[in-house]
């Protein structure tokens, strides 16, 4: 079985356990003084390979009930929803999936309870409490199918819930817990003291919302169980909605706002043993709540607020979309005509060797007193006298006068004809080298177009990728940074791949000052995530500030890099920085020689790519763009190699991406190993490519960049340092360094021929 088949085979197995656990828990509710009609409606959405099992644990439910009376009528009606259901199984498409469960629900509930009923007479109050019982177990069952549904779809967590699957997920999550009301060691109800809690978790993720509904839904679920708690039921509602005030503050508030406005409540009641069991109920919810893990916020959040992105952001999103694929497709066609005229044109008008001595023979034969004899009588052996020039000239750049064959040869302008050949040769050479370099500028143009059209590509694909933008979650930080008095003018709260979430500001002053700590805190209980501390960028007068989720991992890195000798500047560039999804990114570049023209190169090299990978642009297209960069900027060749190396903090994952760089080193496990895959440089050729590899990193294990002058004596060294090299105690800046001065040790012992090095070192750990 393949591992999505395991995947779906636990997931069924899961899915039809909860529901043999609500199969025993819903018969216990029961509304209208005594009619129980959650088994039922239960019973009748049951379908599929798990339906005995939920029919077995419904039955068991009712017989734990212990009413004889009762249980001979739901058993009967449990029957009779499995009848239904297995009669009308062979109906199929997405209406019978939803008109079957409450159908079978309601005649199942109605039919059971009418024949025992009427066997003793039946009044209007019994007839109008079966039909509402009957009514109740539709419409249970009917969500509980929609639960199913969702239980049963993979994609449920990262679509998220649309409102009525929220209402279907809330009401079968009220039943479950007032099934549990009566279950009250030492006094304390469990299902009330849970009801607590869920009322206290919705508020602190929803505020007010998550507060008001949780409190009105569980406090209408334990009336309808228990009338005499009328006062406990108010108390709920009530409750709630202070808390999701107070949860703007933090949780403490929250739950200590919750227990005094409950015992408010139900101190209205005048009955002393509510209010104290009130009080006990409350105090154990709040303690509970209390030590729950701020992680559960990120999936509450998700429940109550998925779906209600705004369609003007939504229709935003699709518009920018199509208009970057739209303008990728059209930079495709600019980019194809660009080259088929480039060809065209270099077919049309390329400078030839023959062409000048066409142009000589037209200037000097026409007043020559041979012209006919020459280009009439003897055309072919004239033609075929200048062709042989051609080689002559390519080979040798110039002709003399004993060169020349057949017509020519005996010609009495011979030494004219020798003489215009050779200097216009001089001018067809520059010619020649002007329109080649032209002809190099046209193609390397289209190649910036066809860049340009994949980066319009990668862009609408990460557009259409974002997923959503939080747009409740934006409120709730605007909320947060109003109470710190922070200028904020722009906020974006936006969840991406991995479900991960961003936030972005933008300040409309520099000068602030707050409790970075408390900030943060207060952000994270907002959003239900756990932020990193912020990245703030400064633009003139006013401010960016970005939070990024905390990943699993940390990385540390050092930088060591030594110039060559007498020279000022150094020919290697480094840029290491975060990405938009998180990622530690290094790039390293070395210019090819040492001094000014190769620290132009590998500064270009490196701080384009940088540029580029942090706008969201993929390898490729940057690759592609930075060489058609380095082979049009002018002067003589560029060269450059390119080194990048990509760590996910969130899966360990690391790409490592080189053009023409050399070795790296990873130590993982205790062992060290090469990355060495072969590639050419940037500036060579038009057509370029990374040679790429991948590792899973784990905490502890450190990863060596290098320059060609790090290890162009000998890579053992290095080896041998990072084998040896204590990282727990130990700085990576330590470790760069020391490979560093090894390296340049190596070069002075050989020849004292030294080349500029450079060092990164990069190393993975779990931190706080």
């Amino acid at each position: 079985m393949t591992p999505a088949g395991n995947g779906a085979a636990v997931r069924s197995i899961a899915v039809a356990l909860f529901w043999a656990v609500m199969g025993i828990l819903t018969p216990r509710v029961s509304v209208y003084g005594g009619l129980s009609p959650f088994g039922v409606g239960l019973a009748a959405s049951a379908g599929g390979a798990g339906a005995l099992l939920t029919y077995a644990a419904v039955s068991v439910g009712y017989v734990l009930g212990g009413d004889v009376l009762f249980l001979f009528r739901y058993l009967a009606a449990v029957t009779v929803a499995a009848g239904i259901r297995w009669s009308f199984s062979g109906l199929k498409g997405p209406t019978a999936a939803r008109l079957m469960p409450p159908i079978a629900g309601f005649v199942a509930a109605l039919t059971a309870g009418l024949a025992v009923q009427t066997a003793g007479g039946i009044s209007i109050y019994t007839a109008s409490a079966l039909v509402c019982e009957g009514a109740i177990a539709g419409g249970f069952a009917h969500l509980c199918a929609v639960v199913d549904r969702l239980l049963c779809n993979a994609e449920t967590t990262e679509k998220g819930l649309i409102p009525s699957e929220q209402v279907a997920v809330c009401a079968v999550a009220a039943v479950a817990v007032m099934s549990l009301v009566t279950v009250a060691p030492g006094g304390i109800s469990l299902g009330r003291v849970l009801a607590a809690v869920a009322v206290l978790l919705f508020a602190r993720s929803g505020k007010e919302q998550g507060g008001g509904i949780a409190g009105v839904a569980l406090g209408t679920a334990l009336w309808l169980t228990s009338p005499e708690d009328g006062a406990v039921a108010v108390a709920l509602a009530f409750g709630g909605l202070a808390a999701g005030v107070m949860a703007r503050i933090n949780r403490f508030a929250a739950s200590g706002i919750f227990l005094i406005a409950s015992t408010l409540v139900v101190m209205a009641s005048g009955d002393g043993a509510v209010v104290a069991r009130t009080v006990y109920e409350t105090a154990v919810g709040s303690v509970l709540f209390l030590l729950l893990p701020t992680s559960l916020d990120r999936r509450i959040n998700g429940f109550f607020l998925r779906g209600r992105e705004m369609p003007a952001v939504e229709g935003l999103r699709r518009s920018v979309v199509w208009r970057l694929d739209y303008a990728a497709r059209a930079m495709n066609e600019v980019a194809g005509t660009v080259d088929t005229v480039s060809r065209r044109m270099a077919a049309i008008s390329a400078p030839d060797v023959g062409t000048l001595c066409r142009e000589v023979s037209e200037d000097i034969c026409r007043r020559c007193a041979r012209n006919a004899a020459c280009w009439q009588s003897g055309f072919d052996n004239t033609m075929a006298s200048f062709n042989a020039l051609t080689a002559v000239l390519r080979e040798e750049g110039k002709i003399s006068r004993e060169q020349l064959k057949g017509a020519l040869k005996d010609c009495p302008q011979a030494g004219v004809i020798t003489d215009r050949i050779n200097e216009g040769y001089g001018r067809f050479v520059m010619r020649e080298t002007a329109f080649r370099r032209l002809s190099e500028i046209r193609a390397v143009a289209g190649d910036q177009f066809y860049a340009m059209a994949s980066m319009l590509g990668e862009l609408s694909a990460v557009f259409a990728d974002a997923v959503t933008v939080d747009e409740v979650a934006g409120a709730r930080v605007r909320e947060v940074c109003d109470r710190f008095s922070l200028p904020l003018t722009e906020v974006l709260c936006t969840v991406g791949a991995g479900r991960r979430m961003t936030v972005d500001m933008m300040l409309s002053d520099t000068a602030f000052s707050i409790d970075e700590a408390m900030w943060r805190q207060q952000l994270n209980e907002a959003c239900g995530r756990v932020f990193q501390p912020p990245q703030i960028t400064r633009m003139g007068t006013a401010a960016r500030v970005l939070l990024r989720e905390r990943p699993r991992y940390k990385v540390a890195v050092g930088q060591a890099q030594l110039t060559c000798s007498g020279e000022r500047l150094c020919g290697d560039a480094a840029e290491v920085f975060t990405d938009a999804e998180g990622r530690t990114v290094m790039v390293l570049s070395d210019g090819m020689g040492c001094g000014g023209r190769a620290a132009v190169d590998g500064a270009m090299t490196a701080g384009l790519t940088a540029r580029l990978l942090q706008a969201g642009f993929g390898a490729d297209s940057v690759l592609r763009m930075v060489n058609a960069a380095l082979m049009v900027k002018g002067g003589s060749e560029s060269l450059a190699t390119l080194d990048v190396a990509v760590i996910d903090p969130f899966t360990g994952k690391t790409s490592f991406l080189k053009a023409g760089a050399a070795t790296s080193l990873l130590l993982s496990g205790g062992r060290v190993s090469r990355v060495e895959p072969s590639s050419l440089p940037l500036g060579i050729l038009r057509e370029v490519t990374f040679a790429r590899s991948e590792d899973q990193l784990a905490s502890g294990d450190v990863l060596l960049l290098f320059s060609d002058g790090a290890v162009s004596e000998s890579i053992a060294a290095a080896e041998e340092i990072l084998r040896d090299y204590d990282a727990e105690k130990g700085s990576m800046q330590n470790l760069a360094e020391k490979v560093a001065s090894a390296a340049r040790r190596l070069q002075q012992a050989k020849d004292g021929h030294e080349d500029d090095i450079t060092v990164l070192a990069a190393r993975v750990y779990v931190g706080e």
